[in-house]
C-alpha cells in the first residue's frame, strides 16, 4: 500500500506542477488543460482509498467549470474525452453548489456524443480511465440522484400532487 500510495503522490504532483497558461483560442491548451484538472480528480478518491490527504478538489471542480465555461473548441474527435472530463468533475462534485450547472453540461456533452444511456456512459468512461470499485459506484449513485433509474438522460419524473 506505501508503494502505491507514493505512485499517486508523484503522479498528482505531476499534475500539479504540469498547469501551463491557457490560451482560450488555442484547443490543445483547452484539451490539455481540461484532461490535467479530470485526472486530479479522476485521482481524488484513489486517494481518499489509500488515505492519503486529499486535493482541495473544490478548487479543481471550479477551475473545470471555469475552463469549460468559457471554452468554444470544438471537441467532436474528443468527444468521448470530453464527456469522461465533465464525468470526473460530476463525480467530485456532489454535494458542490457547481454540480447543477455540470450535470447538465454532462448531459449535453453526452447527448452531442451519442451517449445516451447509463450502461453507454459507464462504457465511455471505462475506456479512458475508470476504477469501477471507486468511480463506478459514485456513478451509479449519482445516476439515480439526478436520473432515477431510467436512461442517464431522461430526467428523474417530478411528483406531482393530485391537489385532493
Amino acid at each position: 500500500m506505501v508503494f502505491a500510495g507514493n505512485l499517486i503522490i508523484g503522479l498528482v504532483h505531476r499534475l500539479l506542477n504540469s498547469q501551463s497558461a491557457v490560451n482560450m483560442e488555442d484547443p490543445g491548451t483547452i484539451f490539455k488543460e481540461a484532461t490535467r484538472i479530470a485526472l486530479l480528480l479522476f485521482l481524488a478518491p484513489v486517494r481518499r482509498r489509500f488515505g492519503l490527504h486529499p486535493l482541495n478538489i473544490k478548487v479543481h471542480v471550479q477551475k473545470l467549470k471555469g475552463l469549460l465555461q468559457k471554452d468554444n473548441a470544438d471537441w467532436t474527435p474528443l468527444g468521448d474525452l470530453r464527456t469522461w472530463i465533465v464525468a470526473m468533475a460530476v463525480l467530485e462534485a456532489v454535494e458542490d453548489p457547481e454540480l447543477s450547472w455540470l450535470v447538465g453540461e454532462w448531459t449535453r456533452s453526452a447527448i452531442n456524443h451519442d451517449v445516451t444511456s447509463a450502461t453507454q456512459a459507464e462504457s465511455v468512461f471505462k475506456s479512458i480511465m475508470w476504477i469501477n470499485t471507486l468511480h463506478g459506484v459514485r456513478f451509479r449513485e449519482t445516476q439515480e440522484r439526478f436520473f432515477g433509474r431510467g436512461p442517464v438522460l431522461a430526467p428523474k419524473p417530478k411528483e406531482v400532487s393530485s391537489g385532493i
